[in-house]
């Protein structure tokens, strides 16, 4: 086997030397310039598809390069640099321009050099109020009644614990792989579309067994927490153990912004069969 792969490795291997030649003959290479740039304290959502299908926002963060041009960037895309929300940064970068960029991707890289300056935006002002309770809920004012909404939100819990959706809510069409989508569906004339500061941040869980509230754990470019995560397997041996055929079982996710505030509360019910 090894001597019959080897003339394989061996031509690959020559194709990709000829190829690397061939860009350095033809000036494909990647290039580095240092550069200043600017990032804004307030983000920008855009969306991953393009059309009506505005179901997943992604936060990104707003650039200004030395020549005053905007463009945005993954809130993770300046390598080694740690944003903080609520500030306004002037960075020394090292800005990588490649010569063969992913398909899928931005032709540039960035690396952060220096922070040469970080500036407190005053009109970020979060609440300070920890959330452990129903009780401790606060609702930003003017939230619409729908931005978010579950493709499933109903359910059976069968006696071994099997848990099968309902017919799926909404939209999206995916296939039920054990998490719940929550899809975006505020308007786009809504004047609160594609605000930051309506855009999940965490989630908080209430459960039927216990008066405190739980933080998930979720895929958070795509609104899509775990059943695991969000029912125990304690709850859910309790709802096999306990309950009787018909007895409905609610969970409640709160979510909210990044200024700690709930945007909105979305009900899952589970039906013992």
């Amino acid at each position: 086997m090894k001597a019959s792969l080897y003339p394989i490795a061996a031509m690959l291997m020559s194709g990709f030397t000829f190829t690397a030649c061939m860009n350095e003959d033809e000036g494909q290479k990647d290039i580095t310039v240092r550069e200043t740039i600017t990032v804004l304290s307030e983000t920008r959502i855009t969306f991953p598809y393009l059309g009506e299908n505005r179901y997943f926002p992604i936060e990104q963060l707003v650039v200004i390069d030395s020549k005053g041009a905007e463009s945005t960037l993954g809130l993770n895309a300046i390598s080694e640099f740690d944003w903080e929300r609520g500030y306004s940064y002037e960075l020394s970068v090292d800005k990588t321009i490649l010569a063969n960029p992913p398909m899928d991707d931005t032709d540039k890289r960035y690396r952060l050099r220096k922070i040469l300056e970080k500036r407190k935006d005053p009109s970020f002002n979060p609440s300070d109020k920890a959330v452990e309770t129903e009780a401790d809920i606060i609702f930003a004012s003017g939230t619409p009644a729908e931005i978010y909404m579950a493709d499933r939100d109903r359910f059976t819990i069968d006696n071994s614990g099997v848990i099968t959706p309902d017919e799926q809510n909404v939209l999206t069409q995916q296939v039920f792989e054990g998490h719940i989508n929550l899809v975006y569906v505020l308007g786009i004339d809504n004047p609160l579309f594609g605000r930051w500061n309506y855009i999940i941040d965490r989630i908080y869980v209430s459960s039927p067994f216990s008066e405190k509230l739980r933080p998930l754990d979720y895929q958070r470019y795509f609104q899509s927490p775990a059943l695991t995560e969000i029912i125990p397997s304690t709850e859910k041996e309790r709802m096999v153990a306990e309950g009787e055929s018909g007895d409905t079982y609610t969970y409640t996710l709160y979510l909210y912004s990044a200024e700690n505030l709930a945007i909105q509360a979305i009900k899952l019910n589970f039906e013992k069969l």
